[in-house]
């Protein structure tokens, strides 16, 4: 999907590094094996951006740094109410 959404960014727009350049030519291979499949793909991609993640709409995410701040946290740790300390196997008796 990151290769898709990258080759629907205009060239103009693209990142001087020309990472989202290299994705999007990867996009084009991605094509040729999905063949007429690839459409459906890139319609869900766009409408990616329409929806929300974690209760938050994908403008607010990208426009306010607090709550960006607190959506990559949530994303890495889980929200903190969820997040459970690992479990410990411990060996069976022998």
């Amino acid at each position: 999907m990151l290769r898709v959404a990258a080759a629907l960014v205009p060239d103009g727009e693209r990142d001087a590094a020309g990472v989202l350049g290299k994705l999007a030519a990867d996009a084009t291979l991605i094509g040729e094996f999905l063949g007429t499949d690839y459409a459906r793909l890139e319609r869900y991609v766009q409408k990616l951006g329409d929806g929300s993640v974690r209760g938050r709409s994908v403008a607010q995410i990208l426009d306010d740094a607090a709550i960006r701040s607190d959506f990559v946290r949530e994303s890495c740790n889980g929200p903190p109410a969820t997040r459970r300390p690992p479990s410990r196997a411990t060996p069976a008796a022998s």
